[in-house]
This record gives C-alpha cells, structure tokens and sequence, in this order.
C-alpha cells in the first residue's frame, strides 16, 4: 500500500472520530470535519540566485459544528486523540457563545461527488531541482539581449527619483544595464477527506503551483541609494527612453 493511501486512511480515520466526539458530546448536533495532509515546498532566490528552499508537511483538521443554528468552526494541525478531544471541546464552546441564525438551513443532505482531477503529476512529484529549473529559466530571461538598453548618459533627475545632482538618463538600442531577480517559485500538493453528520464522505486532491519574480534593472553609474518609481515611457516617446531610475518589474504566474 502507498504511503500515500495509508495517509488518507489515517485521515478518514481522524475525521470519523471527531464525528464520533461531536455525538458523544452533543447529541443532535451537526457537524462537518475536514481533514487535510501533503506537502508545500518552496524555492526562493534573490540576486539571481537560489538562496533557500523549504519542504514541509501539512497536515490539519478542520471541524465546524451546529447547535440550533449557532455555528463556528475550530482547527487543529494534530491529530493525536487528545488534541482531536481538544478541537470539538473548542468547537462546541465556541459555538455556544455564538448567536443563533435563524436562517440556517442545516448542511446539505449527502450527494454524488463528480470525478474531477484537479492533480498534475508533475507538480505533485516536483523536486527541489525541478523548481531551480524554473528559477533558471526565469533569470536567464532577465539577460535577454533583447531587452531595452539601460545605457546612461548625464542629465537632469526626472520626476520620479531624486537626487540631488543629474543623474543617469536611458535610452539606445545596446542592454548595457545590470540586472537583478528576485522571487519564488512554489510546488503544493494536498488531499482533503471530507465526513459530515448528514451522511457526506468525499476525498479530493489538488496540486498547485506559482512562480512570484521581482526584476530590477538598474543603470550603470546609478547610485545604490536611488528608489525607483519610474516606469516605461508612454508610446508617444516611441519606446526609445524608459524613465532616468531603476525599472523593477514583478511577474507572478
């Protein structure tokens, strides 16, 4: 058996005994359990380069229980009999200080769940080498010879960046800029098991992944104490010229 089933079995497990607790409990409550395990991984760089790159399980159990339409919700990242004790305990108190909504219809009866994937092999199986590809690839297209030229020449501070005497001014068809990256790239992989008291029991599993990058160009001979708030010229200038102080562009995919 795959680690993986052995993990949702043992969360099935943890959901049926918090339904089991809340009956116990409070009898004639409602309740619904979502109990969750897998793994997020993330790569950071900056300065071009990788500098971390973290793994951590995730695991957590979600309850939200009704008492005659006072409803709240309580969650735990363990899973252990006591600290399972401890999340109904927190729920059914919580919920008996809330006010009753006398619109609450109840949770939904049991119903088919649809067959969806919503999984990508390769992102669930991502590596730590997987990632840095990524990153590579997103800092070699920051050193695109195609990018605008960054090339300076002297001239009077524009209006979006100060300083006190003239300053780099760009334009030209020749990169001649440094450039800096900085971001991260992100892999997840999670599986939710679902158990109500009315009779529901569904499992889902979902892979995401995201690529967050930061880009500074930066004019040879500007000063290291400049802030930029410039942005690229408005076609009116033909593209020729971007504003006279460091351009930083975010990407997020």
């Amino acid at each position: 058996m795959s680690e993986h089933l052995i993990a949702e079995r043992e969360m099935s497990a943890a959901a049926e005994t918090v339904l089991a607790l809340v009956a116990r409990r409070a009898p004639g409550a409602e309740a619904i359990v979502r109990a969750r395990f897998g793994s997020s991984a993330l790569t950071r760089f900056a300065n071009s380069r990788i500098h971390q790159n973290v793994v951590e399980d995730v695991v957590s159990v979600t309850l939200v229980v009704a008492l005659g339409g006072r409803v709240a919700e309580a969650s735990t990242t363990r899973t252990g009999a006591d600290a399972l004790e401890a999340l109904v305990a927190r729920a059914l108190a919580a919920a008996a200080l809330r006010p009753a909504d006398p619109d609450f219809a109840g949770f939904a009866p049991p119903s088919a769940v649809p067959l969806v994937t919503h999984t990508d092999e390769a992102t669930a199986t991502a590596t730590p080498s997987d990632r840095a590809s990524i990153v590579a690839a997103f800092v070699d297209a920051t050193r695109s010879p195609t990018r605008p030229d960054l090339s300076p020449s002297r001239a009077p501070a524009p209006s979006g960046c100060a300083e006190e005497s003239g300053v780099p001014q760009v334009g030209g068809a020749v990169a001649r800029a440094g450039v800096e990256a900085a971001g991260f790239c992100s892999t997840r992989v999670t599986t939710t098991v679902l158990a109500s008291t009315t009779g529901q029991r569904a499992v889902g599993r979902v892979t995401a992944a995201s690529l967050d990058g930061v880009v500074r160009a930066s004019p040879d001979g500007l000063p290291a104490s400049w802030t930029a708030s410039g942005s690229p010229s408005s076609p009116s200038n033909s593209g020729s010229e971007i504003a006279g102080c460091p351009v930083t562009l975010k990407i997020a995919v």
